[in-house]
């Protein structure tokens, strides 16, 4: 749910004059879905009458549409669909008509409700069938590592794993996250040296969904975690094997295979 705009203004109409009040750059994206609402009031003034158009007024996006206004203040919904190409120098008016009186106009908000098109499985080449493909690594200067696929599984050779968590990762990016879907994410992993694996979900501002750290052994293990994105986002699978508790290890394989990244 995104807002365009919102503002809070009064307007007073004297008798004989055609009052509106426009609110201008406002972006409308083709077949996206709107809502249109706000709150009105008025003691003297029954209807007004708002309008979204082009520039300059030639289009309509959203027709004329009569409000109905009374003394009490009413929030009112209005339910649009952008059928025209993308405009995002579009504007909205309200028209106040001719009439003598006073219209209080509030919390103005313009609010899109497209629904969501939910990738179910954003994660994509988790058996490593196809190598190293959608997949990326990275080796701090301060750590030695060679990190490739072996037998369908990706195969990070760690001769030394630095200073920092992050000095030895391996991740897949571009994953499109929305808000308040439950994902479940599934991994096979083992070292041949016991250690901690620190596995994350965040994005480019290193904002986390997710952290967890898990203890890996010889024997390949199967981990199992849920978590709720909060908000829409673009964000990427980490798993951290740099500096961790009990470091610096001897030199070492951690495996990792099968990864699943779904909605629940």
């Amino acid at each position: 749910m995104t807002r365009d705009f919102t503002f809070k203004t009064k307007a007073q109409m004297k008798k004989g004059q055609s009052a509106t009040l426009t609110q201008h750059g406002v972006q409308l994206q083709e077949n996206h879905q709107y809502v249109l609402r706000f709150k009105a009031d008025s003691k003297r003034i029954k209807q007004i009458q708002v309008k979204a158009t082009n520039a300059d007024g030639t289009t309509a996006y959203l027709p004329t549409h009569d409000v109905p206004l009374t003394k009490q203040t009413t929030t009112v919904e209005i339910p649009f669909t952008m059928t025209q190409a993308t405009d995002l120098n579009s504007q909205l008016q309200f028209n106040f008509g001719t009439s003598k009186g006073e219209v209080t106009l509030d919390d103005v908000e313009l609010i899109d409700v497209t629904p969501v098109e939910v990738d179910r499985s954003p994660l994509k080449n988790g058996s490593f069938a196809d190598g190293l493909n959608f997949w990326s690594s990275y080796v701090h200067y301060d750590a030695q590592a060679v990190v490739s696929t072996v037998n369908d599984a990706a195969k990070l050779a760690i001769a030394s794993e630095g200073q920092e968590p992050w000095s030895v990762l391996l991740e897949q990016g571009n994953l499109q996250l929305v808000k308040g879907q439950t994902y479940q994410l599934t991994f096979k992993a083992s070292s041949t040296v016991a250690r901690p694996l620190e596995v994350t979900v965040e994005n480019a501002s290193y904002t986390r969904y997710f952290s967890q750290i898990v203890e890996l052994g010889t024997e390949a293990k199967t981990y199992q975690f849920d978590f709720t994105l909060g908000q829409d986002d673009t964000a990427g699978l980490k798993f951290l094997l740099g500096k961790a508790a009990g470091s610096p290890f001897a030199a070492h394989d951690v495996t990792i295979d099968d990864v699943k990244l779904e909605v629940k």
